[in-house]
């Protein structure tokens, strides 16, 4: 049925190899900076569990009807919304081209069912799915039991600390980077494609949701669980130069080594993460005493979303008046 599905065979990494690839200090500062981070959190998260170091008191999860409800209203949406996108037979057709490098030709590729999750955007849905999942267990644990079992505390807690901030993360490349790199390229159609209602609940609606249960269930985060956070980050990352090894494109132009800047890009994404984070710590738990810092967050994950685009309405404006007149 076809995951991945190349346009024509030479496309791949021996295609690749007879491309001009760019400047040659991404392919060494890249794996230094990927390097580095590993070995930053490697040894944060060992110095963390080694004898003698502070270990933080389990967190006392409650629960309650309203909120097992929401959990579970959450939890069944987000697994449609993910089923709907594995079983769509349309292709999700990416003609890619290196910003800034037209001496290099563009490379179609076409994706459909597991081949969807090459994109960072379903990898952290999917995350938030089984978090919601999880939740949703241990409420009916907590309600029924009284306690949930250790491991599924754990679990949960661990989803949810990638969840908070990669939902933000994820809106945020979507609306200051993604969004007006279609528009200054005039890829309209890809504009109207990821302004579309299934998209935008895989990234608009995750946000919001995600700043919902932050106000409502405030699940504590943890500064020194980062390191943690940032290796799943720099997994996708790995994953996606790999995808860029075999097929020519990367879903996120400032992944590619070949685009100038991607090093800074690279180090601007981890630093955000890192920035959205420590916030998450912060305003989860200001949160859970106050309601006011939760409709705060609510309304901060609302500014990073962008539902309707002027330039694309002007098109389809356009576009019908030439076709009526």
């Amino acid at each position: 049925s076809g995951r991945l599905c190349p346009s024509e065979p030479i496309h791949g990494a021996m295609a690749v190899a007879r491309q001009e690839e760019g400047p040659w200090y991404n392919f060494v500062t890249i794996p230094l900076l990927l390097v580095t981070i590993f070995v930053f959190c490697i040894h944060s998260l060992t110095s963390d569990a080694a004898p003698g170091a502070a270990v933080e008191p389990d967190v006392e999860l409650t629960a309650s009807i309203a909120l097992a409800v929401f959990h579970i209203g959450i939890a069944a949406g987000a697994v449609a919304l993910l089923r709907v996108v594995y079983l769509d037979t349309n292709y999700l057709v990416v003609n890619y081209r290196v910003v800034g490098r037209s001496d290099i030709p563009e490379v179609e590729m076409k994706f459909r069912h597991l081949g969807r999750w090459t994109t960072f955007t379903l990898w952290c849905n999917t995350v938030g799915m089984f978090y919601f999942v999880l939740a949703a267990l241990s409420d009916i644990s907590l309600l029924v039991n009284g306690q949930a079992p250790k491991l599924l505390s754990t679990a949960t807690s661990a989803l949810w600390e990638v969840t908070f901030p990669m939902a933000f993360l994820v809106n945020l490349v979507v609306t200051l980077v993604l969004l007006p790199a279609f528009k200054k390229s005039g890829k309209l159609d890809k504009l109207e494609i990821i302004l579309r209602f299934r998209p935008q609940c895989l990234h608009n609606g995750f946000v919001l949701v995600a700043a919902v249960e932050a106000a409502l269930a405030s699940p504590p985060m943890r500064p020194g669980n980062f390191p943690a956070i940032a290796l799943y980050g720099m997994a996708y990352v790995i994953f996606a130069l790999g995808l860029w090894m075999r097929t020519g494109i990367v879903h996120y132009f400032f992944l590619d080594p070949r685009f100038r800047f991607s090093t800074l890009a690279m180090v601007v994404l981890f630093t955000l993460l890192a920035v959205l984070h420590r916030l998450g710590c912060v305003a989860v738990a200001a949160a859970s005493t106050s309601p006011l810092v939760g409709a705060v967050v609510v309304l901060a994950a609302l500014c990073t979303c962008t539902f309707r685009d002027k330039a694309l309405e002007n098109f389809k404006a356009g576009s019908s008046s030439l076709a009526g007149g």
